[in-house]
């Protein structure tokens, strides 16, 4: 985990390659370096293949007491760092020139960026593996982020997330003595994200298509005022009477037909987006 962390940071320091495409790249690439060593190990028929696909996918259900309270007890220790240093963080992430103007080592930071979620991975593997971690590392962001765009809320929201996720996943792995904990909690946290990504309230698809035929519907009603505030000189048609009588327009001293402030603040509206009529 370590070695891939170095190795991000430097495809992003010394290439234009970005984070994402970088993060992609180490992710397959050690993946397919896992997969032959574990084909390797297993070919030898040796016993230290024993356990291998357990440290891969998890088993949370042969976890012990002690395993729990040390899991307890290294997340309470990142939670503590990340609430001490979270205006730093916060700075770090969205304006590095910023924080580095302040005095502000981005060296110091990314390196303890890295241990942290280190840590947080290795203490994931117990549970749900090494595979599946990078989901909840990913996908409760990516759900919080539908529902807030304020840092603070996605971090709660996504904290909450994780937390109802692998609360239920591993009760529905309990009544199913068949089946694997760490799968059913990444599962469940799938239909956290997809439920996001479907109905938060202002970047779910369903609202974004909802706005969209609205605001295709405003502009066939109100094509008329569009009209008149595309186009300086018109001429009175059979809809300025209606318009007139709502107040969205007048008549100018050459009898043409202008916007009021009312019709102004309606097509300007409707130009940046509105959905209300």
């Amino acid at each position: 985990a370590l070695v891939s962390m170095l190795l991000i940071h430097i495809i992003k320091k010394y290439s234009k390659t970005k984070s994402d495409a970088s993060l992609a790249l180490i992710l397959s690439s050690f993946f397919g370096l896992g997969q032959v060593l574990l084909q390797v190990v297993q070919n030898k028929g040796a016993s230290s293949a024993a356990g291998l696909n357990k440290f891969i996918f998890g088993q949370a259900a042969t976890m012990l007491k002690t395993d729990v309270y040390f899991i307890a007890g290294v997340s309470l220790f990142v939670l503590l760092i990340i609430i001490l240093l979270w205006k730093e963080i916060k700075l770090h992430t969205f304006n590095e020139e910023f924080f580095a103007s302040l005095g502000f080592s981005k060296r110091i930071m990314n390196v303890l960026m890295t241990i942290i979620t280190v840590i947080v991975v290795v203490i994931g593997i117990r549970t749900v593996g090494v595979i599946l971690m990078s989901a909840l590392i990913i996908a409760p962001g990516v759900a919080a982020r539908q529902w807030s765009h304020k840092l603070h809320i996605n971090a709660l929201i996504a904290t909450l997330i994780g937390l109802f996720s692998g609360i239920i996943g591993t009760y529905i792995s309990y009544l199913k003595s068949n089946l694997p904990t760490g799968p059913v909690i990444v599962i469940v946290l799938s239909i956290f994200v997809i439920i996001s990504l479907l109905f938060a309230p202002k970047r779910g698809l369903i609202r974004k298509t909802i706005d969209l035929k609205k605001h295709q519907k405003n502009i066939e009603k109100y094509r008329y005022l569009i009209h008149l505030y595309s186009n300086e000189k018109t001429t009175i048609t059979n809809e300025t009477q209606t318009w007139i009588q709502t107040e969205h327009v007048y008549l100018n001293q050459n009898q043409e037909p202008k916007l009021t402030e009312k019709g102004v603040f309606k097509v300007e509206s409707i130009l940046k987006g509105g959905s209300h009529v």
